[in-house]
Parts: structure tokens; C-alpha cells; sequence
């Protein structure tokens, strides 16, 4: 997988206490493909808390993507939304969890982790 994708999954998991608001529950399967290849993770949130393993089980919501387009959303260029509109990503799904990867990736290239992903020391 891309690294700024492997980043991304990482940094959820290891921050994954407190990083959304207790208003968000469910479960948000990524299926990302790169040459006829899909990896599929799942993020599961339960009242704001969040964790991620690869999985392809069900999910409430389903986003599909290649490799560099979710890369390319990664990295500032793009918002969630913008990519929809752009079919850089489909959603399949309850959409409303949308919201939840939206304050989870982070808005620009200029910022690199949202501060309440910053570690001290």
C-alpha cells in the first residue's frame, strides 16, 4: 500500500482515543486497489473512539478508491466531497459516516496531523 496511505491507518489507530466527537458510531470499510489488487481495512467507531484492522467484513459504509487517488485525497489536494464529485472515490453506504473520515484526513498539505494528533516530547 501506498505509504501515505500505511501513515494514515496508522496514525488513526494510534491516536484513535479522542479523535472524533462521541457523536459518531460505526464501521467504514476502505477497499483501495493498485494493479487488480484491493486492500480492504476497517475503521470502527464507537462513540468517537476509533480503531482500524484489515478486514473485509461488512460494513456501514463502503468507500472504494485506487491507491493514488486516495493518496492524492491524502495529501490536501482534495476534499472528500470534491473527490466524490470527481469519482476519485465512490461511497457506498451510510453516507452521513462520511463526515467522520472527513475530520480524520488531514485538510491540506500545509498541516501534517490535526494538533490533537501531536505527541509530546
Amino acid at each position: 500500500m501506498v505509504e501515505a496511505i500505511e501513515r494514515f491507518f496508522a496514525d488513526i489507530d494510534r491516536y484513535g482515543p479522542g479523535l472524533l466527537p462521541s457523536k459518531y458510531s460505526g464501521t467504514i470499510r476502505f477497499d483501495l486497489s493498485q494493479d487488480h489488487v484491493t486492500e480492504q481495512v476497517l475503521v470502527t467507531i464507537e462513540h468517537g473512539q476509533v480503531t482500524v484492522r484489515r478486514d473485509d467484513r461488512e460494513a456501514d459504509c463502503v468507500i472504494r478508491a485506487r491507491q493514488d487517488s486516495f493518496a492524492t485525497l491524502l495529501s490536501g489536494q482534495h476534499g472528500i466531497y470534491a473527490a466524490l464529485w470527481r469519482n476519485l472515490i465512490s461511497i457506498e453506504g451510510e453516507f452521513p459516516l462520511i463526515a467522520a473520515v472527513r475530520e480524520l484526513i488531514p485538510p491540506n498539505p500545509t498541516v501534517d496531523r490535526p494538533e490533537r494528533w501531536r505527541v509530546e516530547g
